[in-house]
């Protein structure tokens, strides 16, 4: 009685409690979750709308994605003991260095190392985002974006004509619904935004929403910083030393000041730290890792951790990380969603570094003469996502290649 028998194309499937059901279906591999779905229509949408947020919220963090660069011969040759403007040198190169970097995933996890890896021309598309799972990329040289998830192999084109140039973030929270979104802002180098784009893979349509806000301390100021979604609102931080906020639900923006550091910097990271909004920075004799308890407000920032540089590399040293050589800066890379960690970087060496045990862990390090641009491009947190595009019905949908 407890299996399922299929006689002249009828399914006949057991009547098994829906909580029982659940809680079996959960325990099953992530593969065999999503095949179940065809089993009958109760099975599809039960999965889809019950198990699939149950598992999604208790997906582990599987690896990074990051650029390497291969450093030119001047480059090569400028060092931590390099005068002042050989090293103006090296970062004004850098920063101009994108259409040269290669991608590059590492996995974090025995045994899957290939789950996160894009088979793809990895120069002929920017990655601009992940979240939860899914990567959003745009080709340089057209205005269509891609959508790929890694764990099923599949991706979505989605074309977007504007001519301003914007920047792009993605919206995904699969605890809630299987839909995403695509946000497009325009560039913030003249003015402060007037309006957005947004993409919803549930009408497959975009949609330009006016922004109503303050601009103060936001006109004229450059976005240094990666883009994060956490409970509908939208982040990224500002070289004016600000976090810029975007409800995505009502549409509203807003902006609110990072915490009191000794200077603002390229050396930071931004990310979700157990729920929570995670703001974690280089300053010149600490690293300060601090959370926003109140989403929404500035004086919601509270000091979680605070360690001394020369502590934490002496730390390192005593680990045989020898980094000091590796020319030029030893900062936070990336936050760890699920976990007291954060990845600190080199320009040649990621290190997860477990703030409560002060445990280290060489997590990648680059061949000779290639670096980590890490200043300059974001290093992104990639998590399994079970959700098949296929299922959200969309046009320009592609099984098995990006």
């Amino acid at each position: 009685m407890g299996s399922i028998s299929i006689q002249k194309d009828v399914c006949f499937v057991p009547k098994i409690c829906p909580d029982v059901l659940v809680q079996i279906l959960c325990r099953l591999p992530e593969k065999d979750l999503i095949q179940h779905k065809c089993v009958s229509k109760d099975w599809y949408f039960l999965i889809s709308e019950t198990c699939v947020p149950i598992v999604s919220a208790n997906t582990s963090l599987c690896g990074l994605y990051f650029h390497t660069l291969a450093l030119s011969d001047d480059m090569s040759r400028i060092q931590s003991n390099s005068s002042f403007d050989a090293k103006n040198f090296f970062f004004a190169e850098l920063s101009k260095s994108g259409d040269r970097q290669v991608l590059e995933y590492v996995s974090l996890e025995s045994g899957s190392d290939d789950i996160g890896v894009v088979e793809i021309d990895k120069h002929a598309k920017n990655l601009l985002d992940c979240c939860n799972g899914l990567l959003l990329f745009r080709k340089p040289s057209t205005r269509q974006y891609d959508i790929f998830n890694p764990t099923t192999k599949e991706s979505v084109t989605i074309p977007y004509s504007c001519d301003s140039y914007c920047d792009a973030a993605l919206t995904f929270d699969p605890c809630k619904s299987i839909h995403f979104k695509v946000i497009c802002i325009p560039n913030f180098h003249l003015d402060a935004p007037k309006w957005l784009d947004m993409f919803s893979s549930e009408t497959e349509k975009w949609v330009r929403h006016t922004l109503h806000f303050d601009p103060v301390h936001i006109d004229g100021s450059n976005i240094i910083k990666e883009f994060v979604s956490l409970n509908g609102m939208l982040y990224w931080v500002l070289a004016s030393n600000n976090l810029f906020c975007i409800d995505l639900n009502l549409v509203s923006a807003h902006a609110i000041d990072l915490p009191k550091i000794e200077r603002a910097s390229l050396s930071s990271s931004i990310g979700v730290s157990m729920g929570h909004l995670c703001f974690a920075q280089r300053e010149r004799s600490n690293i300060s890792i601090w959370l926003l308890e109140d989403n929404n407000q500035a004086d919601g920032w509270i000091l979680k951790y605070s360690i001394r540089l020369d502590y934490l590399l002496d730390c390192l040293m005593v680990v045989q990380f020898r980094l000091l050589d590796e020319i030029f800066w030893f900062q936070p890379y990336a936050i760890h969603p699920k976990s007291y960690v954060i990845f600190l970087g080199t320009a040649r060496s990621i290190i997860s570094w477990h703030i409560k045990s002060i445990q280290f862990k060489l997590v990648s390090k680059t061949r000779e003469g290639m670096v980590v641009p890490g200043s300059f491009t974001p290093v992104l947190t990639y998590s399994r996502c079970i959700v098949p595009l296929k299922s959200l019905g969309m046009r320009n949908f592609r099984s098995n290649q990006l």
